[in-house]
Order: C-alpha cells, then sequence, then structure tokens
C-alpha cells in the first residue's frame, strides 16, 4: 500500500502481513495483520512513530522515503512498545535517519539497552506527560503501562489531537481495501479487534480500564485512534475506546 494522509503533515506508512500464520506464534491470522507506523512533521523537525516488523523493513523504508525529503530533519523515532512487530527496522533506522534519537519510557529504556546497543547519546528517556516540539506541533507522551508490557505508552499530538495508542485500540486483519473506519467493512474489524483483545489484552484488562480513564481525566480532544494493528479511527475515535472500555469491564 501507499503512504496515506492522516491530516496535514502527518502520514500512515504501515505495512501488511499475509504470510504469517500465527500471531505471536499462537493465535491464528486467517486474514493477516498490519503493522502501522506513522510519520509526523513539524516546521522543524520529523518524528517517526513506532515502525514494522523486522521482514518487512525495506518495503517500509521505501513508503519512509515517499514522505520525508530530507532525512536529516527526522530527530526522533518513538516506540511505543517494544515488541519486535513495533520496533523491528529500528536498527536499520538509526543509521538511515543519523540525527533521529529513540524516545522510550524511563521502563523501556531499560529493555532497549538489551535488545540494540542504542548510544546514550541516541536515546531519549520520556516520563508522564513530558513532551517534545516538533516546530509548530507538540507530541506529549503518556505512561499507559502493561498494555500489555510494562513499558507501553501512548503519544498524543496535541493541535490535531491524534492519539498514537499503540497496542491499545488495535485489531487483527491487514488493512486490504483501506487505513481509515470509514473506508473498510468495520463491522469486520470490531469482530477482529474482539478477537485480538480476547487473545492479547483481555488478561490487562484492569490496565486498560486505567488507561482510558486516564485519558478522560486529562482531557484530550481525541479526533483520531492510530493503533498499531488495524484500521485509523477518523469517523469515530470514540466507538473503538468505548468497546475496549467495554470488553474490559
Amino acid at each position: 500500500m501507499e503512504p496515506r494522509k492522516i491530516v496535514e503533515g502527518v502520514y500512515w506508512v504501515g505495512v501488511n502481513d499475509y504470510t504469517k500464520k500465527l500471531f505471536e506464534s499462537l493465535w491464528p491470522l486467517p486474514s493477516g495483520v498490519s503493522y502501522n507506523s506513522y510519520v509526523v512533521a513539524g516546521s522543524r523537525d520529523i518524528a517517526i512513530v513506532d515502525t514494522v516488523d523486522e521482514r518487512y523493513t525495506y518495503e517500509y523504508l521505501g513508503l519512509l522515503r515517499e514522505v520525508i525529503e530530507d532525512s536529516s530533519r527526522v530527530k526522533y523515532i518513538v516506540v511505543n512498545h517494544l515488541e519486535p512487530d513495533h520496533h523491528g527496522a529500528l536498527e536499520k533506522l538509526l543509521k538511515f535517519f543519523p540525527n533521529a534519537s529513540v524516545v522510550v519510557s524511563a521502563v523501556g529504556a531499560n529493555i532497549i539497552s538489551s535488545l540494540y546497543r542504542v548510544p546514550r547519546d541516541r536515546l531519549t528517556v520520556v516520563r508522564d506527560g513530558d513532551s517534545v516540539d516538533l516546530g509548530g506541533r507538540r507530541l506529549r507522551f503518556i505512561y499507559t503501562p502493561w498494555i500489555h508490557w510494562p513499558e507501553t505508552m501512548m503519544t498524543y499530538l496535541e493541535d490535531e489531537g491524534v492519539l498514537f495508542s499503540g497496542d491499545a485500540f488495535g485489531s487483527f486483519g491487514a488493512l486490504k481495501s483501506g487505513v481509515f473506519d470509514d473506508e473498510v467493512d468495520i463491522g469486520f474489524y470490531i469482530q477482529e479487534a474482539k478477537r485480538y483483545f480476547a487473545n492479547i489484552v483481555s488478561k490487562y484488562s484492569k490496565n486498560v480500564v486505567d488507561a482510558v480513564e486516564k485519558l478522560k481525566k486529562l482531557g484530550l480532544s481525541i479526533r483520531v485512534v492510530a493503533p498499531s494493528h488495524g484500521p485509523v479511527w477518523r469517523r469515530d475515535p470514540q466507538k473503538i475506546i468505548d468497546l475496549y472500555y467495554r470488553w474490559s469491564t
């Protein structure tokens, strides 16, 4: 698939996996799965939010080249979650974007050192509520632990209300006919989201409830939910949040 613009200066640059038969070697994927990554461009700097499975690195780099003309502007590679399907392309990205630092939560910083030899000057550790300014737009980091690892966080684009939610609000199913909830058979993806939740996230239901209530307490204006798997919710972003909350309770 080609990159898709979410809002001005923000792009979906994900890939579809039709070859993997079992997600995490356990759960069937009869309709595949998407690995969603995003590019956020400010007037000065660019951030990449999450990467993709290592097997799709070169396809992914091709998508990035389509929306990033000047690689020197990429200053941040945000890793919301440290499972391989989120960070698999990171090693190549660090070479391709020499000015970029890896943004992780404080807990994530301890984990990432066991996966990569990231130089200290290329690691940006953020705590709950920290933010970075890309030039005219700001990314805020929200610590939401145990969805479904201890280091997980979400990234919120303040000016446009885009929530990059990681594994929260995600679903199985490759993105065949489109990227957005108003382009696809949303009934199918709701069923795949329920299956995804039941198999992967349900053990951490209390943490999902805590995360949703935290988002409410922060009073965020969420106009788009952009998860790591499944469709991007722009027509009705609250729907998938409400579904996750209902399934969790």
